[in-house]
């Protein structure tokens, strides 16, 4: 027996509280809980949607730089990529080499 997990879970890269400025990345994995609360009052995933649920659920930032997003909805994946090209490579840059 086969089972299929999915996993819905935004990508976050900024300036951490200490050392004041220092940039980081984490990946936060959406409960249920959270994709109704990013839902907007349409009942769909925005970009506009996730940046405010971010604002108020990333604690661990004193800033964002950017951040991307794979959300699953049904039997679809919407993917929301970086916004820019330099949030992608800060992303990059703090990933451990392996």
């Amino acid at each position: 027996m086969k089972y299929l997990l999915r996993k819905s879970y935004i990508d976050v890269v900024g300036g951490i509280w200490l050392p004041y400025g220092a940039k980081a990345s984490l990946r936060i994995d959406l409960s249920k809980y959270d994709l109704e609360n990013i839902k907007d009052e349409k009942e769909q995933f925005t970009r506009e949607g996730i940046s405010l649920w971010l604002a108020a659920h990333s604690g661990d930032f004193s800033s964002i730089l950017d951040w991307s997003a794979s959300i699953e909805e049904g039997n679809e994946t919407l993917d929301f990529p970086f916004d820019t090209e330099e949030g992608e490579i800060a992303w990059l840059d703090t990933l451990p080499d392996e």
